[in-house]
């Protein structure tokens, strides 16, 4: 029988020696693709139950030019801290961020965390106007890496939400919010003039909407408008192990490396 200090537990095991990708743990240094060589899906719409405003349209650009842009950087270098937490669980340090990580059935490794904000507002007025405001933001970072012996390579994966919320009452009597609202409580707060356009009847030419106190602009009592932008991107990275080993050794060069492009 081996010595008790020479048996090392299945769990153990599990944790060091994931599939064929060995040791995880220790320190590595990570190159990652720049963000100028990469291609963002970023995406925003608008909705709202205004009735005679719309999005307006992007106007056409001429057709007498065609142009053409294309940027490239020089790749980051950074550090990377690998920890072992429990059987098939480990944490990525890059800097001072965490990302709790699993080893998924492949054997592959995937670290992430998400950042979360969520914001609301409202006030109402005893003549019975009502105003809100939400916001709700997160913010994704994944790593999805395959360690293999003394390299490690994989992406960053990052995906923003952001959706912002407006509501408003769509009439109230003017004279009681005069110093409230402006336009001496005519014109209500929500951010029309910031999104939506309507006709000047006047002049034919498209101008800012408003929500007006003795005008009822949109299809309900009251008004809504909600703005939702997403966004996301991919990087490549690929990397090697160093012979720094534990956390104290990682202190020394969890600020190193170099940034991307000039």
């Amino acid at each position: 029988m081996k010595p008790a200090h020479l048996l090392l537990s299945s769990a153990l095991l599990s944790t060091l020696l994931p599939g064929c990708g060995g040791i995880i743990d220790g320190v590595w240094q990570l190159s990652m693709q720049a963000a100028a060589n990469v291609d963002e899906n970023c995406q925003e719409s608008i909705s709202h139950n205004f009735s005679d405003s719309w999005v307006p349209a992007d106007e056409e650009e001429s057709t007498d030019w065609t142009s053409s842009e294309q940027d490239a950087d020089s790749d980051q270098v950074f550090f990377a801290l690998v920890t072992s937490t429990a059987a098939g669980a480990a944490t990525l340090i890059i800097g001072t961020a965490a990302y709790p990580g699993i080893e998924e059935a492949n054997g592959s490794w995937t670290f992430t965390w998400t950042d979360l904000s969520t914001s609301s507002e409202s006030d109402v007025h005893a003549t019975g106007y009502a105003w809100s405001a939400t916001s709700d933001e997160a913010r994704e970072v994944v790593y999805q890496l395959v360690f293999n012996g003394e390299v490690v390579n994989g992406t960053m994966d990052t995906a923003t939400t952001a959706s912002y919320n407006w509501s408003e009452s769509d009439s109230w009597p003017a004279e009681s919010l005069a110093g409230y609202l402006s336009g001496d409580g005519t014109v209500g707060q929500i951010p029309a003039s910031t999104y939506l356009v309507t006709d000047d009847w006047e002049s034919g030419t498209e101008v800012a909407a408003s929500n007006s106190s003795e005008i009822f602009d949109c299809d309900d009592s009251e008004c809504a408008i909600n703005r939702l932008y997403t966004c996301s991107a991919t990087y490549e990275l690929d990397g090697t192990r160093t012979s720094l080993s534990s956390g104290e050794d990682y202190e020394g060069v969890s600020g190193a490396g170099q940034s991307a492009g000039y």
